[in-house]
């Protein structure tokens, strides 16, 4: 539970700057500072569920017999497609709206990087 927690942190982390990044353009820096730590919290909430929902069943399958290279390289492809899908499925249907096509490269981006930090070989080196 301790690695998925840490991974929604650096998940909210990323998607808070991809969110901010994409959308900065309208606001000078010093304006936007108070809505960025106030979207922190809110996008944290989504991570987080986002990971619980879609990533840790895929986790889950580490007591299998299968290691998380195993797990990673067999359902990250599907996953990735499968997300990617259905991003460009809503982009299409809101009729290209600019907050949807930045919230939905956020979501994109941030899952898949998600998956990386949670299925990565850890090195611990001294």
């Amino acid at each position: 539970m301790k690695t998925i927690f840490k991974t929604s942190i650096k998940s909210t982390a990323l998607a808070t700057f991809l969110m901010w990044g994409l959308n900065i353009n309208k606001w000078e820096l010093f304006e936007a500072f108070p809505f960025i730590l106030l979207t922190i919290i809110p996008i944290w909430l989504v991570c987080y569920a986002s990971i619980i929902t879609t990533i840790v069943p895929f986790y889950q399958f580490k007591k299998s017999r299968l290691t998380r290279e195993q797990i990673f390289k067999k359902y990250f492809p599907y996953y990735t497609i499968a997300c990617f899908a259905i991003c460009i499925t809503l982009i299409i249907y809101t009729n290209f709206e600019m907050f949807t096509i930045s919230f939905l490269t956020t979501a994109f981006f941030t899952a898949t990087q998600s998956w990386i930090w949670l299925f990565k070989k850890e090195n611990r080196t001294l």
